[in-house]
């Protein structure tokens, strides 16, 4: 990084980083990008794309199957339910309005509840088996 790239290729960068690390690695990165470089990142976390890319491009077997905004690529609303629920294990994309699933739940006995984004894994998935 010393000698300025123009261009940065990273691989899963943040791999086996601690969460300080993390950013200093991104506030570097985005120092390097505000004057005028460009970084291609890959990763599968979703977090890390959307707080720190602009674009997203979705490749298989080396051919791009999608690119587009980070902002329309996660606009589909999905997300990952994990939890127990009437004394049931769930874990399942719930694609649609958070006050629907509310909604669904509030006559349930919810034990435990997570609910996050959709690993970029997932999203791949939805293109790959198109």
């Amino acid at each position: 990084m010393q000698h300025k790239p123009k261009l940065f290729i990273f691989d899963e960068p943040t791999s086996g980083l601690d969460p300080l690390m993390q950013a200093v690695f991104f506030e570097l990165i985005e120092e390097y990008v505000r004057h005028g470089a460009t970084c291609m990142l890959s990763t599968h976390v979703l977090s890390e794309v959307k707080d720190h890319c602009n674009r997203v491009a979705i490749m298989k077997e080396g051919k791009v199957l999608c690119t587009d905004t980070v902002e329309h690529l996660t606009a589909n609303n999905a997300k990952r339910i994990i939890g127990v629920v009437d004394g049931k294990k769930v874990n399942y994309l719930y694609k649609g309005d958070m006050n629907s699933l509310l909604n669904e739940l509030k006559d349930k006995k919810v034990d435990d509840l997570l609910i996050h984004e959709p690993s970029m894994e997932e999203i791949f998935m939805e293109y790959y088996e198109k």
